[in-house]
């Protein structure tokens, strides 16, 4: 165990693992001559621990996590890279199920944390309804503590034999494969840990959380552009690992200034080299896990995002061509019922 106290642990393991929804296709994980064209389950049966409890030093609320991972077969025991995934503004360890559990179904483990601004932690601490209903207002933006997010997420990539222990899953995590993505706020956490960099006044100072080292590859979804006063065109200068962007033509939040152009920003003013974006037609701010989408097929859409995403792990984690290949084939139908642009540099 690490040096930090688990104070509580709350595991709620599938006494059966279970296959995901039925009527997936529950094919073979792709191999690198071939990559499937849609979304199809993969070989693995995932195990879900609800709730284990931390508490990690600069935090007063526990640290909780939600963890997703393949059983081991004697064909891919494991270990398995990790995909640590940050929620929007007020979220919780729920956010992203759907595409949560294809990763784990192909060989991924997925820690879900609960920052500081969730909702339902907050009413743990007590916190009143009338303060917690202003979350999401442009006043409420405030109760992001991204400093401690980014904290969260590097906690979890140093404390990998602790979960471990907990998950009674010794060895589980390959320690050399790590993957940081999140949506909305979460977007930003994820930009932070890949090396943004944010302007502070005009005598040209500079801030930024981290050298973008912590991660091999990152996926943003729903993320900011030059609409914030702290970025410009060089704030994303630093961002020199594999990162995938998504973003939506109704893409809208109530609580910013973004648009669906400037979600775009975080792929068109990133360097070359391994980056990625899929703009979807359609796709509203909660669209890509399946949320309202008046103009399109929600489900189609968080199925592209679960796909898509899976093909740039594939990928960056494990070298297979034909899921890049995927990737990078710009053909807006590409994937069945829903229209997207798709660009790679």
């Amino acid at each position: 165990m690490s040096r930090f106290v688990c104070l509580f642990v709350a595991v709620i393991c599938l006494v059966a693992p279970v296959r995901l929804e039925a009527g997936w296709d529950p094919g073979p994980t792709p191999i690198a001559e071939t990559f499937t064209v849609d979304l199809t389950a993969g070989a693995h049966e995932v195990a879900v621990a609800e709730e284990l409890r931390f508490q990690r030093d600069g935090r007063e609320m526990p640290l909780v996590l939600k963890v997703r991972y393949p059983v081991a077969t004697e064909e891919m025991p494991g270990p398995y890279p990790l995909v640590v995934f940050s929620h929007g503004m007020g979220g919780y360890t729920d956010a992203f199920e759907h595409l949560s559990a294809h990763l784990a179904s192909h060989g991924y483990v997925v820690v879900h944390p609960a920052h500081t601004d969730s909702v339902r932690l907050r009413r743990e601490t007590g916190e009143s309804a009338e303060s917690l209903r202003r979350t999401f207002t442009r006043e409420g933006t405030s109760v992001v503590d991204l400093r401690s997010r980014a904290e969260d997420c590097e906690w979890i990539l140093a404390n990998l034999e602790g979960i471990e222990a907990e998950l009674a899953q010794p060895g589980l995590v390959d320690r050399d494969l790590a993957a940081m993505a999140g949506h909305s706020a979460g977007a930003m956490t994820t930009q932070a840990l890949a090396g943004l960099r944010f302007h502070l006044g005009w005598a040209g100072r500079e801030r930024s959380f981290s050298d973008g080292s912590s991660f091999d590859a990152y996926i943003v979804i729903s993320g900011q552009g030059t609409t914030r006063p702290s970025l410009s065109e060089t704030s994303w200068n630093g961002f020199t690992k594999p990162t995938l962007v998504f973003a939506g033509s109704e893409d809208v939040s109530r609580v910013s200034d973004e648009t669906p152009e400037s979600r775009r920003h975080p792929y068109e003013f990133a360097p070359e080299g391994d980056k990625y974006l899929v703009f979807i037609e359609g796709a509203t701010h909660s669209a890509y896990q399946g949320g309202a989408a008046p103009n399109g097929d929600a489900a189609r859409m968080e199925a592209l995002t679960s796909h898509a995403t899976l093909a740039f792990l594939q990928r960056h984690l494990r070298g297979d061509e034909a899921a890049g290949r995927w990737l990078a084939d710009s053909r807006p139908d590409k994937f069945a019922g829903v229209r997207a642009e798709y660009l790679a540099k």
